[in-house]
Parts: C-alpha cells; sequence; structure tokens
C-alpha cells in the first residue's frame, strides 16, 4: 500500500543520487542539467513504482501466508511469523531453482524471527 510505496520512492532515490560527474558518461555530462535532472526524475519515477510493486506483491503473500499458517495451526503465537517469512522466502524464490528457494526460505525465515523477537522486547 502506501508504505510500499514510500519505500520504493526511498529505494530508487537512494539509486538515483550517483555520485561525482567523473563517473557520468561522456555524453552525460555535455547535456543540461535541466536535462540531466528531468531524466533522473523519470528514471526514480520508473524505479518507484516498480519498487513498490515488489514490495506490495511481498506485504500481501506474507500476510496471506500468516494468516494461512495461523488458521491452520489455530495458534496465534511468535512462531508463524517466522513459519510465513520462511513460506514467503521461498515462493518468491520460485524461479530461481531449490537452491535460491531454500536461501529465501531461510533468509526471510531468520529475518522475520529476528523482527518477531525485536517488537516482543518493545
Amino acid at each position: 500500500g502506501l508504505a510500499g510505496g514510500a519505500f520504493g520512492l526511498f529505494t530508487a532515490s537512494i539509486e538515483n543520487s550517483g555520485g561525482p560527474t567523473e563517473v557520468l558518461p561522456p555524453e552525460a555530462r555535455d547535456k543540461p542539467t535541466r536535462v540531466v535532472l528531468r531524466e533522473m526524475l523519470k528514471n526514480m519515477k520508473d524505479k518507484s513504482v516498480s519498487y513498490a510493486k515488489g514490495f506490495a506483491y511481498f506485504g500481501a503473500l506474507y500476510s496471506f501466508n500468516e494468516c494461512v499458517i495461523e488458521k491452520y495451526r489455530a495458534k496465534h503465537d511468535r512462531y508463524n511469523p517466522m513459519f510465513a517469512g520462511c513460506a514467503t522466502g521461498g515462493m518468491m524464490a520460485y524461479g530461481a531453482g531449490p537452491k535460491a528457494m531454500c536461501f529465501g526460505c531461510i533468509s526471510v525465515g531468520a529475518f522475520s524471527a529476528a523482527i518477531e523477537h525485536f517488537l516482543e522486547l518493545h
């Protein structure tokens, strides 16, 4: 939703922040600042939309998995987010093969467990 859009915009702005002009290709150095700025903002907009869609997809898939797992287990405990993270990480990496699915499962599951642990403390 809105948080995914904001995070997509933030991520795209960091990616477009660029560096010194020495890293620019020679043809970009000759362009007027207005043209470079317009191109940068268009690129930032396109990437923001793409990132926002990815974050929305991830969030929806994670929420769905957590609800299904909670309903199946008939419990509301700290393990549900970990299992939902594992399932979501595996599903998101489906196209990259079994190794990536295992890595996605472990990494997103561990991240979900860490977030759940941190939120329990506060």
